[in-house]
């Protein structure tokens, strides 16, 4: 995939735990079995939240620490997606 490393892994799950000091810490697990944690502002996990949606794909990149919020319109990201696919093999 354009622009993501070889590493990037379909996000399974999240999880949210408020800090209690305007943040959260976003708990990611991947469909490798790893889990990842990211710390983002109240702000930041509001946006997230209103991506939650059916059809939409989530991806993270453990070497960027990104995550890849696909098909907010249309379909670009098919649903069996794997890991190490290239840009070609995306619709």
């Amino acid at each position: 995939m354009s622009g993501a490393s070889e590493g990037t892994r379909r996000v399974q799950y999240f999880n949210a735990n408020w800090t209690g000091a305007d943040e959260f810490d976003l708990l990611v697990g991947t469909d490798d079995g790893e889990r990842h944690v990211i710390t983002t502002s109240a702000a930041a996990f509001g946006a997230l939240a209103a991506t939650v949606r059916d059809g939409v794909t989530y991806l993270f990149d453990p070497e960027a620490r990104t995550l890849i919020i696909a098909n907010l319109v249309g379909r670009w990201i098919p649903e069996d997606w794997t890991p190490g696919a290239t840009e070609h093999d995306v619709m």
